[in-house]
């Protein structure tokens, strides 16, 4: 991306656990806070020619959420509420986030 003349962008998945302590899931947590380190590394070793992201949502609602969570008490008590993003919402973020005209932004929220 760094030889082409517009350059690009690079979003990463990354994860809520990668950030936060997540017991029953150190290896999966260990692996995102990987992705998002790499990212933020990347962001400013090739910025500002290719912009570099990572997206890490909070719970999603998938159909394996049951596995880990259990019914729908179990997940509100997990999450606190109800799971607010589905995998299509992640993909729509991402598509956005990704235009070649989109406003650069550095957000952590913790």
């Amino acid at each position: 991306m760094q030889t082409q003349e517009r350059g690009g962008v690079i979003v990463f998945i990354g994860s809520f656990s990668g950030l936060r302590p997540s017991p029953g899931s150190a290896m999966y947590g260990a692996a995102k806070a990987a992705v998002i380190s790499l990212a933020s590394s990347l962001a400013v070793e090739w910025a500002p020619k290719v912009r570099v992201l990572a997206v890490s949502p909070g719970l999603v609602r998938t159909e394996q959420s049951h596995i880990r969570h259990g019914d729908e008490k179990g997940i509100a008590a997990v999450s606190g509420r109800p799971f607010l993003m589905r995998p299509k919402d992640i993909e729509t973020m991402n598509q956005r986030t990704a235009v070649a005209r989109a406003t650069p932004m550095t957000q952590q929220q913790e």
